[in-house]
C-alpha cells in the first residue's frame, strides 16, 4: 500500500452516476404529487380487532398442547456409572497397590522443620511430648559446648531487655 498523505489527496472518493442530479428535481416533485393524491396508506385494520385481541392470544396460548421433554442427561445413570468407576478404582488400589509402606524415616528433615516452624507450637507443646524416660543424664554428660557457640546462641536468641531484666 502506498503511503499517501491526506493533504495531497485531491478527490473525495465518492462518485455519482452520470446525469443523476439533472432528473432529481422532477422525480422529487412527482413523488410529492403522488403522495398528496393518496388518502390512505393501504393498510386497514378490521373493526373491533384490538378489542378481542387479548382473548384470542390467551386462547391460542392455552390450547397449545404441552411438548414432551426428552432429557439428554440422566443423573441417575451418571451417578451409578460414577459409583461403579469409584469402586473399581478403589479395588484396583487395594489389591494392586504398591507394597511400600511410607514410614517416618522417609520424610525429609527440612519438611518436618518447615511444618514445625509454620505451626503455632509453644514450648509446652513440645515438653508434653517428652517424658522423663526419654531424657537421661548420660545424654548431656558427653555434650560439649564451646564458649563461642554459647555466645552466638545468646546473641541470636535474646534481646538486651531480656539480659537486663534477668
Amino acid at each position: 500500500m502506498k503511503n499517501k498523505k491526506l493533504e495531497h489527496i485531491k478527490t473525495t472518493g465518492f462518485k455519482t452516476p452520470k446525469n443523476y442530479f439533472e432528473g432529481l428535481d422532477d422525480s422529487i416533485l412527482n413523488q410529492a404529487k403522488l403522495s398528496s393524491k393518496i388518502d390512505t396508506n393501504g393498510f386497514k385494520v378490521p373493526e373491533s380487532y384490538f378489542e378481542n385481541l387479548d382473548t384470542k392470544v390467551l386462547d391460542a396460548v392455552k390450547t397449545q398442547p404441552e411438548t414432551k421433554v426428552i432429557k439428554l442427561f440422566n443423573w441417575k445413570k451418571a451417578a451409578s456409572v460414577a459409583a461403579i468407576a469409584a469402586c473399581m478404582v478403589l479395588a484396583f488400589n487395594l489389591f494392586f497397590g504398591s507394597e511400600d509402606q511410607i514410614s517416618f524415616d522417609d520424610l525429609e528433615l527440612t519438611s518436618i522443620e518447615s511444618y514445625i516452624s509454620e505451626e503455632d507450637f509453644t514450648n509446652e507443646d513440645f515438653a508434653s511430648l517428652v517424658t522423663n524416660d526419654d531424657i537421661s543424664i548420660y545424654d548431656f554428660s558427653e555434650l560439649s559446648i564451646t564458649e563461642n557457640t554459647l555466645e552466638n546462641y545468646i546473641i541470636e536468641n535474646t534481646t538486651v531487655e531480656d539480659l537486663i531484666t534477668d
